[in-house]
């Protein structure tokens, strides 16, 4: 194995589904906890619709995995769920800290987390258990659902979800 796919090799077991799971509830949990609950929920919601059609389109499609990878991952390859989610959170978390702590500390956001977003995307292709199409299609659903959800879907409607909890 080479230098870069031991890299790489990293990147896929520090960035694990799970870590995304407990970095959303962290990230929600301090939303609500200082008072930005619309913002919280656009995020909660939106990330689980985002998850959601990832697993539509994984069952429906049933693409297999790449033959030659370095780690063998449950599931299905197409679209790349790492791809998604790491795009999601390089799309909300700097756009959510924008209206929570201003412009200084949103573009050290945007840079760690489009970082962040880019390793992960790399490290699947680099073990192998995504085709750069897989990779390039989780990271178009990664960009869309959020920004649809930020674009499209009203203030008053945001407020009418946070009044559900």
């Amino acid at each position: 194995m080479t230098p870069i796919q031991t890299f790489a090799l990293g990147i896929h077991r520090v960035f694990t589904t799970f870590v995304f799971v407990i970095f959303s509830f962290v990230f929600v949990c301090g939303l609500v906890y200082e008072h930005h609950a619309a913002e919280a929920a656009l995020y909660a919601v939106s990330g689980a619709v985002l998850m959601g059609i990832v697993q539509v389109l994984k069952l429906m499609t049933r693409v297999a995995r790449p033959d030659g990878r370095l780690v063998t991952p449950a599931g299905h390859a197409f679209p790349s769920g790492h791809a998604a989610a790491s795009t999601f959170l390089a799309v909300m978390v700097p756009t959510l800290m924008s209206s929570v702590a201003g412009q200084s500390l949103t573009l050290l956001t945007l840079i760690i987390f489009v970082t962040l977003a880019a390793l992960i995307c790399w490290s699947r292709l680099a073990i192998k258990v995504h085709t750069p199409l897989q990779v390039a299609a989780g990271m178009l659903l990664g960009f869309l659902i959020p920004t649809l959800f930020m674009f499209l879907l009203p203030a008053s409607a945001l407020a009418g979800l946070v009044r559900l909890f």
